[in-house]
């Protein structure tokens, strides 16, 4: 809690400790319909993968499927720039164009191939089910957390708040922190939240892990 919130400040506070929580009824009724979050831009190689026996398997693409001519879902990647994929430091990052070299198996082929893929800015967006989806597996994920508000600052109908989160996924087990600042825009008529606009990058918040 945060001394001299105003009420819509505090609203803003309820919303993050019930989306924490995993209370996912309570935020989708605080979300516009045409709730949007958008994450900062990054620069990536555009896929989702799953990892398995030291390789990685193409899961799909995040911001749209511009380099399914080089890659499918189902494509196994074994080495990346020259490193077998435990070696290799995730995700990959570097500047937008840098070429990546990857050694890979073609879904229901076993021949090994090699093939270049250039990082790509990426900008990852979230519309209410994607968002209540993560809430959700959140909370499957976590076994207690703990939010302090930093600071929060309102103006209109634009609230921007910074916190500190931490928790753990075992009753005794370590402690993870992270630090989050988050532009946040209401409907001027309902007070319902339209937009989240994150300010801290992907990378930003995985290097608070490491």
């Amino acid at each position: 809690m945060i001394y001299g919130a105003t009420k819509k400040e505090q609203l803003i506070i309820d919303f993050l400790e019930a989306r924490y929580s995993g209370n996912s009824i309570l935020v989708k009724s605080m979300l516009a319909d045409d709730f949007i979050y958008q994450h900062t831009p990054y620069s990536g190689l555009n896929i989702t993968t799953s990892y398995s026996n030291g390789s990685l398997t193409v899961t799909g693409f995040i911001s749209d499927d511009s380099v399914s001519n080089k890659l499918q879902i189902g494509d196994i990647i074994h080495e990346i720039n020259g490193k077998t994929i435990p070696q290799v430091q995730l995700p990959i990052r570097g500047p937008v164009g840098e070429a990546n070299q990857l050694i890979i198996t073609r879904v229901g082929d076993s021949t090994f191939t090699t093939d270049t893929l250039e990082l790509q800015l990426i900008q990852y967006n979230q519309n209410t089910e994607s968002f209540i989806n993560d809430i959700i597996a959140y909370n499957q994920e976590w076994y207690n957390f703990h939010l302090e508000i930093i600071n929060i600052l309102s103006r209109k109908n634009q609230i921007m708040i910074h916190y500190h989160w931490e928790g753990s996924k075992t009753e005794e087990g370590p402690v993870f922190h992270f630090y989050a600042m988050e532009l946040i825009q209401r409907e001027k008529n309902t007070g319902l939240i339209k937009r989240i606009e994150g300010l801290w990058s992907e990378k930003q918040f995985r290097d608070q892990f490491r």
